[in-house]
């Protein structure tokens, strides 16, 4: 998935202005175990105990990409100005 956003960015898409990841120290998701298993103090440090997310070094390679998408699209650009979707038609 952020790599099809990458690549349309890098392709000059103007409406993709901002991403939102889900991010923590390990990846996934848990639920808070029961007191009979432990309660709070048996969650795993760094998982998310909401949403699902990606890891550290995920995140890391998923930044780096969508910079160099970025840097594409604005290297792209006639004269730095901002093209208009039709015109990438």
């Amino acid at each position: 998935m952020a790599a099809d956003i990458a690549a349309q960015i890098s392709n000059g898409e103007e409406a993709i202005v901002g991403v939102m990841i889900e991010s923590n120290i390990n990846e996934g998701r848990q639920d808070i175990p029961t007191l009979d298993k432990g309660g709070a103090a048996a969650l795993k440090k760094g998982v998310s105990i909401t949403d699902a997310c990606i890891n550290w070094e995920s995140t890391v390679d998923v930044l780096t990409n969508l910079a160099a998408a970025v840097r594409t699209r604005r290297a792209g650009r006639e004269g730095g100005v901002k093209r208009k979707a039709e015109d990438a038609l």
